[in-house]
């Protein structure tokens, strides 16, 4: 009645269809929303197994590894127990064999020591039995036991022998590299500089020292002398080498210059001719004073001397 009057009125019509609406989808709705839930409720039931599957599986694993361990402990002990025991053992054993090695020994020397009373000799005397100690000759071999292995001697070898540190100069070295003489004297040209000045302050000095007249200032005066003669001869020798080896450079230069030009088989020329070729161009260069020239005056006494180590019929 109550929807027949609905339906005659025109005012409760649009509500009436709107529940009408409402219950028809939610009948519609239910059983999704049943499936969705089921769903939800085997999923949390799924983890909670799986959950519970993981602690057993990781409590297993744990009582495992723990039971493991317990063995490996217990094995290590009955080792170290067996091994203690196996020490003992022989430590007994070998103290045993010194003990029975001990009662011999003095028993054997208690019967050597105690005369041998029988009817032949007993007018025989006692003796003492010495042991007799071999020598050891110097070059033997060392005897060793051969019921031990052992190692043969480290011997250090003949020719090693106790490193000594030497000092070393680098002048002299290898390590250090070739001597270049050119590039040496071009490096420390500026100490000959320092020689002259050097001379110069000890002639002063000199003559300062001569000005006085205690003997102390002689003393010194003579030292300083000595020391400018060491100098004047050092000075000497090394302007002597210098132009010798100025001269052998010029004569390696030249002898490269023909072998480059003429083709010639080259030849190198040793230190006493390169030397005699420098005294030549000496006595070419000095002029006007003939026989007063030192060179002459030292080849005539040179010729003095070879002179009269002769014999006098040949001279």
């Amino acid at each position: 009645c109550q929807v027949s009057l609905c339906l005659g009125s025109s005012i409760w019509r649009p509500q009436l269809l709107l529940h009408m609406e409402e219950m028809v989808a939610g009948k519609s709705q239910r059983p999704l929303v049943r499936s969705i839930q089921i769903a939800r409720a085997k999923r949390l039931v799924e983890e909670d197994s799986k959950r519970v599957a993981d602690l057993e599986s990781k409590k297993l694993a744990n009582k495992q590894a723990a039971e493991s361990l317990a063995a490996q402990v217990q094995a290590r002990a009955d080792r170290q127990a067996a091994v203690a025991s196996a020490a003992a053992a022989l430590w007994g054993s070998q103290a045993k064999k010194r003990i029975e090695a001990s009662k011999h020994t003095t028993a054997s020397a208690n019967m050597l020591s105690v005369p041998i009373s029988t009817a032949g000799a007993a007018s025989e005397p006692t003796r003492d039995v010495k042991k007799v100690i071999k020598k050891r000759k110097k070059g033997a071999p060392m005897e060793v036991s051969n019921r031990r292995a052992r190692a043969p001697p480290c011997r250090p070898a003949a020719s090693a022998k106790k490193q000594i540190i030497a000092p070393r100069d680098p002048r002299f070295d290898d390590m250090s590299g070739s001597l270049d003489l050119d590039l040496f004297h071009h490096k420390y040209a500026f100490l000959e500089e320092y020689r002259a000045s050097e001379l110069e302050d000890m002639r002063t000095q000199v003559s300062k020292l001569r000005r006085r007249r205690d003997e102390r200032s002689r003393n010194q005066a003579a030292e300083v002398e000595a020391a400018i003669k060491r100098q004047l001869q050092e000075d000497k020798l090394r302007t002597r080498l210098g132009e010798l080896r100025d001269e052998e450079l010029a004569t390696k230069k030249e002898e490269r210059e023909k072998v480059r030009t003429t083709g010639k088989i080259p030849f190198f020329h040793k230190r006493g001719a390169v030397r005699k070729q420098l005294m030549e161009k000496r006595k070419q260069t000095k002029r006007g004073f003939g026989s007063k020239q030192p060179d002459e005056r030292r080849e005539r006494k040179e010729a003095a001397r070879e002179k009269k180590r002769l014999p006098r019929q040949r001279r």
